[in-house]
């Protein structure tokens, strides 16, 4: 609110001396820009394990093709012709399947986005 106004924008974050005591190999590193006008500043402790990710399932799944396919064939094949089977075995087996489904139809997989913001960044340097 000032006259002429600052347009600066800082990214920035704050830690207290006790928080850089308990996690002592923590590491700051600036993120690329992705998809944003500005770098993220993230926080990397490469020494403690967080165990497997978490499993993530995006709504624009339900709209690919072959999805619904596959999560009814995948129903077929954990019943087995049975009529009961538990729920918890049901959602693990549609668990993977999705997975794996979601792996082999990516259309960009991992490397690829990394590669493209690369070049970004590298435009943007220019």
């Amino acid at each position: 609110m000032r006259d002429p106004p600052t347009l600066v924008r800082l990214d920035r974050f704050l830690v207290s001396s006790d928080f850089l005591v308990t996690f002592h190999s923590l590491e700051q590193r600036l993120l690329g820009k992705s998809i944003s006008d500005h770098n993220a500043i993230s926080f990397i402790n490469d020494s403690c394990l967080w165990g497997p990710r978490p499993f993530k399932f995006f709504n624009y799944l339900l709209n690919e093709v072959g999805f619904e396919d596959m999560v009814i064939s995948n129903l077929q094949n954990v019943s087995g012709g049975r009529r009961k089977m538990g729920a918890l075995k049901v959602l693990k087996s549609a668990k993977a399947a999705i997975k794996e489904w979601s792996y082999n139809n990516t259309k960009l997989d991992g490397n690829s986005v990394g590669a493209l913001e690369k070049e970004i960044n590298n435009l943007e340097l220019l």
